[in-house]
């Protein structure tokens, strides 16, 4: 079973719980992901079978009708999508959580607002890293 077998509400939770700061847009699957995320998130995705009207670029068109062609079985869509949410979080987090905690070691000497403020960043994507969101899909 794919996430197409749960219904069309299925995508929601995706979009309502991935933020779009976390996708790495530069490869088409990110740029992909995050473009339909935004359209179901704004309420103007047509669906997988409108998918031609939304989504313009040939090369585009011809990856997700690759997708839709021959879709992978899934035993459980909901924990691949965790996973999923899980590692776009990670790779969001880590080098942030490492830039900061640089500049904190540069400032260590002096308390002022911005280590303050570095402080509670690191503590917030540390938090994130280790408890990034999931989504919950009835079947």
């Amino acid at each position: 079973a794919g996430f197409t077998d749960y219904g069309a509400d299925c995508p929601r939770p995706l979009a309502d719980a991935i933020h779009h700061e976390w996708i790495d847009t530069g490869p088409r699957e990110g740029r992909l992901l995050d473009q339909i995320l935004h359209a179901i998130a704004h309420d103007v995705w047509p669906g997988t079978a409108q998918r031609d009207e939304f989504i313009t670029d040939p090369e585009d068109r011809n990856f997700l009708a690759s997708l839709l062609f021959e879709p992978a079985e899934i035993e459980d869509p909901t924990k691949i999508a965790n996973e999923g949410i899980r590692r776009m979080v990670r790779n969001f987090c880590t080098p942030r959580i490492r830039k900061i905690e640089l500049e904190i070691a540069a400032k260590e000497g002096n308390v002022d607002s911005d280590l303050l403020s570095a402080r509670k960043s690191l503590l917030e994507l540390r938090h994130l890293r280790i408890n990034p969101p999931t989504i919950h899909v009835s079947a």
